[in-house]
């Protein structure tokens, strides 16, 4: 059971890598070191771009999944095949975004939009098909041109925007010490193309997976700090931060010593047999 927690954790923090790649990109990024430098750095996209607008696209693609969460979980299951591209217009200094997405998920097509004004979000109303189709009943029989959000989190994540930072620093810090273990191999920049991506199969995701489990346990305080960094950044109340901080390199440390850890290919390989089979995780966008 301690082998599974510490793999989604590390599953967890390659998502989450997925999502602050494909923000940078629309910076000039090279390769795995370029990225680094920008986590590093205040901005996460040049100063000077901050009062321009842009505009790219993403795409997404699970080719096939199985295993124990695709056999238990009905919408997990139904990502195998699916692909997600995204089309996106930015307006950071007007607090405005537009988006397109054309989703191919459980034999249907979906496609719609949604938009960005301040502190709302507004998604047309193809979104509910998609939903209901992962949960019935959602669909109303009269459904809504569009659907409203309004959430003052949103002023925050402009405000954070304009500063060049797409991540809250927390956060930040946890994807840099996830990306500072992933092997140079698994970043690639086509300049023919203009394209940057990041790229795993079975056998990526098995190493990738690896390298961040043996990174956390070479560094079991800084691990801990920064994941107490980040429940403190969310408001977690003190005495549950100080346990995070204490308790967390002495559980690695005894999952070490009793064998439990997975630190090896074979350990990772064997979990993961039972729990996804991956045969193309891929992240992709414009270099500029």
């Amino acid at each position: 059971m301690k082998r599974t927690r510490y793999i989604f954790l590390a599953l967890t923090l390659i998502l989450c890598l997925g999502i602050v790649f494909t923000a940078s990109a629309s910076g000039k990024l090279t390769a795995k070191q370029m990225m680094i430098d920008r986590l590093q750095s205040a901005d996460l996209i040049p100063i000077g771009d901050i009062n321009k607008t842009s505009s790219g696209s993403a795409s997404y693609q699970v080719k096939a999944i199985s295993g124990a969460l695709a056999t238990t979980i009905e919408p997990v299951a139904k990502l195998a095949g699916a692909d997600l591209r995204l089309d996106f217009q930015l307006d950071s200094p007007g607090n405005k975004m537009a988006m397109n997405y054309l989703l191919n998920y459980a034999d249907g097509k979906y496609s719609g939009g949604m938009f960005m004004d301040g502190n709302r979000c507004i998604f047309t109303n193809e979104i509910l098909s998609l939903l209901n189709n992962i949960q019935e009943g959602i669909m109303p029989a009269d459904p809504p041109t569009y659907l409203y959000m309004d959430n003052p989190a949103f002023v925050d994540m402009w405000e954070n925007m304009n500063r060049g930072q797409y991540l809250p620093p927390a956060l930040k810090e946890l994807v840099l010490f996830c990306a500072e273990a992933i092997p140079d191999q698994y970043f690639k920049v086509s300049l023919t193309n203009q394209r940057v991506s990041f790229s795993l199969d079975q056998k990526g995701l098995e190493d990738v997976t690896l390298a961040i489990l043996n990174k956390v346990a070479a560094e079991k305080e800084r691990f801990a700090n920064l994941v107490a960094d980040y429940v403190a950044y969310y408001g977690g109340e003190q005495e549950a931060i100080d346990m995070i901080r204490e308790e967390i390199p002495g559980s690695i440390e005894q999952s070490i010593n009793d064998g439990s850890y997975p630190n090896t290919a074979a350990d990772v390989e064997n979990i993961m047999a039972g729990m996804i089979t991956l045969k193309e995780l891929k992240y992709e966008a414009p270099i500029i």
